[in-house]
């Protein structure tokens, strides 16, 4: 990545991980419409480099939840409900948001199905 890139806070606390940066950064402005999927051992710095990369990354707002960091991301209902009402931010949709897991997985694909490579 640039090094234009590596401005902001905490520049010089975050070293190393420049070939998983330049892939989120890869991934982020390609045309993939699967989900970024980062996993590891714990304590392996999954969530410090997915900070990193939300920093380097504010243009193309990604959508962000770190699963299992809070209670909240940890509960099914609690992380569909919140991507539900971020991605309705970006894109109203008419109605009430859903309290049924199943319904909340149906809005998600739907909302899913919105992105495109010049909107994603």
């Amino acid at each position: 990545m640039p090094a234009s890139v590596r401005s902001g806070v905490g520049a010089d606390s975050f070293v190393g991980r420049e070939t998983e940066l330049t892939r989120i950064h890869d991934y982020l402005h390609g045309d993939s419409t699967w989900p970024l999927v980062v996993h590891g051992a714990s304590g392996s710095g999954k969530t410090a480099l997915l900070s990193r990369a939300v920093q380097e990354a504010q243009a193309a707002k990604p959508l962000v939840r770190l699963i299992g960091t809070t209670p909240r991301s940890s509960d099914l209902r609690g992380l569909l409900t919140s991507l539900c009402q971020e991605l309705r931010q970006r894109w109203p949709r008419e109605g009430e948001l859903p309290t049924d897991i199943k319904l909340l997985e149906v809005e998600l694909q739907e909302q899913f199905k919105k992105a495109t490579p010049n909107n994603p």
